[in-house]
């Protein structure tokens, strides 16, 4: 367990320690929030908003983030190895609970995988809300495996945890909860009690507000044009969820899936009951996103399945443990990939773009140390709204600098991120500020991020 703990770490610390990571609208949106809501101490019953015009998520995120975010104070690289430090554990969890539930190697194949599978890596090394649910839905399935054998307190704590997967996805979260259902549970009241706990201040906000998410929702299906309409080449999103277990083409992707239900048909009468049925919920789990995938009427985007791979590690492994040792090896060297995940350790940072964060910060931190005087920054970004740099500024404002941000410097640093998909809109911004100040220098940055020092005042 530790040994799978420390490769995971292995594998993902360094990258994140030395600034390699996307720092993106949505991670500088919600450490500002996080920041004023320790400032402010005012504790609000939604959180930020969903891919739903109306619909928000609740507060948890923010506060699962608040304890970390207090004792690093703000430190997005501190804060980005805590959910890589989860995702950790969380592949060493996997590791003893599955020797115990099944057999050792069943554990080896799931605690490995959540390890070192280079596309889980890449979905539990990031500050994003979708990234907390791989280790959320293991907890799921670990407590899934023997639910009709739950006592009350553990069938709360399911729901509790059901209810929270909504939180970090909302979609993953519906389907996933959508699948439970279907499968027609007995002992639902609790977990389903557990699920309205995560949903209180929801509840609360909707009771003060009218309603106002619920019709939002509903009305965004009732609008749709495409309700139904069969998006079929939507098939890619399958393909991308499977690179994690299966990695290869889609013509690869399609034997393999094909084997392992083939291996699953040809053995279940050999299976014990609860195994059957364990496997039976997964796969019926599965079967729900992978058919929201294609009858969703509005855009499906690859983040709404960032905890299914928990699921296809668990099918995964229940095939592959059976299977003789010398195949189960070929097996993780193939999903594994250890040379990839050998350079990715000896080459921890690349240059990247405007999205990374160590060039974010590099900007910051070299305007903080150069500067001649007091500042101001204004900043163009392709979201159009500069979360990122407002959080980087303030962040980096606390520091002992001999010049910090002022209201009337007299220097003022514009600085423009690239925009390929956009190119004209960002020189129609230059030209609205054409007058604000008179450009003294410009500097780009390997990342492309360009930095014009305009000076506001003369002497």
């Amino acid at each position: 367990m530790l040994i799978i703990i420390f490769l995971a770490l292995l594998v993902r610390l360094p990258g994140i320690l030395a600034g390699n990571f996307a720092f993106t609208y949505d991670t500088g949106r919600d450490l500002l929030a996080i920041s004023d809501l320790l400032t402010t101490g005012d504790i609000h019953l939604i959180g930020h908003t969903t891919g739903i015009i109306g619909v928000f998520y609740g507060p948890w995120w923010y506060w699962v983030l608040t304890i970390p975010f207090f004792v690093t104070r703000g430190n997005p690289i501190a804060l980005t190895a805590f959910i890589a430090i989860l995702a950790s554990f969380s592949a060493g969890l996997a590791f003893w609970w599955g020797t115990r539930a099944f057999n050792y190697t069943f554990g080896l194949i799931v605690g490995l995988l959540l390890a070192l599978s280079p596309d889980i890596i890449k979905i539990t090394n990031q500050l994003w809300n979708p990234h907390l649910l791989v280790p959320t839905t293991l907890l799921v399935v670990m407590l899934l495996k023997n639910i009709e054998r739950l006592t009350l307190p553990k069938l709360i704590i399911l729901g509790v945890l059901l209810g929270l997967l909504s939180e970090f996805e909302i979609i993953f979260g519906i389907l996933f909860i959508l699948g439970f259902l279907l499968t027609r549970p007995r002992k639902i009241l609790p977990v389903l009690f557990g699920i309205i706990i995560v949903e209180i201040p929801r509840i609360l906000f909707e009771l003060r507000n009218g309603f106002i998410q619920t019709k939002s929702f509903l009305g965004s299906f009732a609008n749709s044009e495409s309700v139904w309409q069969l998006h079929t080449k939507r098939d890619w999103l399958i393909y991308e969820s499977l690179s994690t277990v299966l990695p290869g083409p889609p013509w690869m992707q399609n034997i393999f899936v094909l084997i392992i239900l083939y291996l699953i048909i040809t053995s279940w009468r050999k299976f014990p009951k609860l195994q059957k049925k364990f496997i039976a919920t997964l796969l019926l789990i599965i079967g729900i996103f992978w058919t929201a995938i294609f009858v969703y009427p509005r855009d499906f985007w690859h983040y709404y399945l960032l905890g299914l791979p928990v699921l296809y590690a668990f099918v995964v492994a229940f095939v592959v443990s059976r299977l003789p040792i010398h195949f189960v090896i070929v097996y993780l060297l193939f999903a594994i990939q250890p040379i990839k995940l050998i350079q990715s350790i000896a080459k921890p940072q690349f240059v990247g773009n405007a999205a990374v964060y160590h060039n974010q910060i590099e900007v910051v931190q070299t305007l903080y140390k150069e500067t001649t005087s007091d500042f101001k920054y204004i900043a163009y970004t392709p979201p159009q709204i500069d979360y990122t740099w407002k959080y980087l500024f303030r962040w980096e404002n606390t520091k002992k600098y001999q010049y910090k941000l002022s209201e009337d410097p007299p220097i003022m640093y514009v600085i423009l991120e690239p925009d390929e998909a956009y190119p004209e809109r960002i020189k129609e911004w230059l030209r609205v500020r054409a007058k604000d100040g008179v450009v003294v220098s410009e500097k780009k940055f390997p990342s492309g991020i360009i930095v014009q020092t305009r000076r506001l005042k003369w002497n």
